[in-house]
């Protein structure tokens, strides 16, 4: 960590800062700053517009706080070093509260003699509005704010429901409480009508509020927010983070906007509400992959038969005790999130049951075609299960290709092998089927396959296609999975079950349509009961 001597006004490069006193210098930078470089030759660097905040911070710290140190991000950081660039931006959170003083200054403040408690325009400066100065505001212990000439203009602690008013920092965070006990998606919106001159900076002025440290990549872009999005992921199971709501856009009210689960900037944090943990709600453990976001054995819940599910997200609106979640819809490369542009209210009562299961959601996604040309456009396996009180869905293979929500499979181009586990009537049940472009087959077994995902389900695909053509499926799905077929199935057939007859009757539609096919497999289970002689 370089230092400015206050008395020499010479940089000294401070190993370990631990301990030592220093001052701080919060501000907004404008013309002729001083770099690293520039700084070495105090004659000219006197003769630059920048030098004279230095020179004035250098000032108070010596003569008004007793410090023998000063910082200022101007010329403390060699720029030059990517290195040491990346070590700054990464331990500035930290240098800043470890601080003695943070001394800033705002530069567009006019000296006002009112004796107004609140400076006239205060709110109105830019300081307000620049992403680093965010966790200038919050990290030091003590801030001295001071107007354009340096007349000193209150502290964190005098102002602080003015600046709880500017920032919507409530003021017990500015009065010192650790911001881990803050919410994601609140701590979001501090920072969401805030800017940025480089786009990656949104996302890396963020990194100490969420005590996140990732490497730097200048040029990546706003790629930089979603992969602040996924390291605060891997370090907390905090949902609010998915609890922003996309930016109205043009257009009529059939086209809303589907998305992934991150959001693009956090200016879509601006609008969500003051949130709370609801009350009996445990930690959802989420887990990233390349392109997904993975939430463990989750419930989706689904309140209404021609809406989307919901993915509840275990928090509350403060102003009304509502429920809050997103709406999902399935599609081949995971769940997206239909309707972004706000958030789902859960209601008390789910009529419609979902099985709890492993739920993906991509990452980054961004179409504004209406709800049902999304699902449309892909090829489908829907299953209509009868009576759908009485069938339970146990289990299904391959997991990411199922739709727990809609009762079906989305089917890819190629050949394509699923099994289906079912509970009907208190009878275990296990569906397999074979997709191979219009050709369709399954078979039904009473027998134990163990877990599906224990069976990889891509692995007899070419040998299945080969016995396919010789019509010995069946052969070849008892043989992969060490068990022979109980019943083949077409029509209406009655077959014995544990000691009873169950009646399955099914009904297979093949319909192309809008570039997709849709596949429609209708089963009714019933218990059978073969009626005897009349007494």
């Amino acid at each position: 960590m370089w230092l400015i001597k206050t008395d020499t006004m010479q940089l000294e490069y401070v190993l370990n800062s631990q301990g030592l006193r220093y001052a701080i210098l919060s501000h907004t930078w404008g013309h002729e700053e001083v770099s690293f470089q520039q700084f070495a030759d105090l004659n000219s660097a006197r003769r630059m517009a920048g030098f004279a905040k230095i020179r004035r911070t250098c000032e108070l710290a010596k003569e008004e706080f007793g410090l023998d140190y000063a910082w200022v991000d101007t010329c403390c950081i060699d720029k030059s070093s990517s290195a040491e660039l990346s070590e700054a931006i990464n331990s500035m959170f930290a240098w800043y509260r470890d601080a003695t003083i943070c001394i800033t200054f705002l530069s567009d403040l006019p000296s006002s003699k009112s004796i107004e408690l609140i400076p006239p325009g205060l709110e109105k400066c830019r300081w307000f509005r620049r992403g680093w100065t965010l966790q200038e505001l919050l990290a030091p212990r003590r801030v001295e704010f001071y107007d354009q000439v340096w007349h000193p203009i209150g502290s964190k602690k005098s102002l602080e429901r003015v600046l709880e008013g500017i920032t919507g920092i409530p003021s017990h965070v500015l009065g010192g409480d650790s911001l881990d006990t803050i919410l994601v998606g609140n701590r979001m919106k501090w920072a969401a009508m805030r800017e940025t001159t480089r786009p990656e900076d949104t996302a890396y002025c963020l990194l100490g509020i969420f005590g996140i440290d990732m490497p730097l990549l200048y040029g990546e872009g706003h790629n930089a927010f979603i992969r602040l999005q996924e390291e605060i992921c891997r370090q907390t199971n905090d949902m609010s983070l998915f609890a922003w709501t996309a930016e109205p856009g043009p257009g009529s009210q059939e086209h809303h906007e589907t998305r992934g689960v991150f959001a693009s900037h956090p200016l879509e944090f601006r609008r969500i509400p003051d949130m709370l943990l609801r009350d009996g709600m445990h930690s959802q453990e989420v887990a990233i992959t390349s392109r997904l976001v993975k939430f463990n054995n989750i419930e989706l819940l689904r309140p209404f038969q021609r809406k989307p599910p919901i993915l509840p997200l275990g928090l509350v609106d403060k102003s009304n005790s509502e429920e809050l979640g997103i709406f999902v819809v399935y599609t081949f490369d995971g769940y997206v999130r239909p309707f972004a542009e706000k958030l789902a209210e859960v209601p008390a009562i789910i009529p419609y049951e979902i099985p709890i299961h492993d739920v993906y959601l991509r990452k980054q996604y961004k179409v504004s075609l209406p709800l049902e040309v999304i699902s449309e456009s892909q090829n489908r396996l829907d299953l209509n299960l009868q009576p759908f009180h009485l069938v339970e869905i146990v289990d299904a293979a391959p997991s990411p290709s199922f739709d727990y929500a809609q009762t079906a499979y989305l089917v890819p181009n190629a050949i394509f092998v699923a099994a289906l586990r079912l509970r009907v009537i208190g009878i275990d049940l296990v569906i397999v089927f074979l997709v191979d472009g219009r050709a369709f087959k399954f078979e039904i077994s009473a027998k134990g396959y163990g877990a599906l995902s224990d069976v990889d389900w891509s692995g007899p695909r070419t040998r299945l296609q080969e016995l396919w053509a010789r019509r010995k499926f069946r052969m070849d799905v008892a043989d992969y999975l060490g068990h022979n077929v109980d019943w083949w199935i077409e029509g209406n057939t009655v077959v014995p079950v544990n000691g009873c007859n169950l009646s399955v009757s099914l009904k297979y539609v093949f319909i192309i349509g809008n570039g997709a096919i849709r596949r429609h497999l209708s089963a009714e289970f019933e218990e059978y009961v073969e009626s005897g002689p009349s007494s």
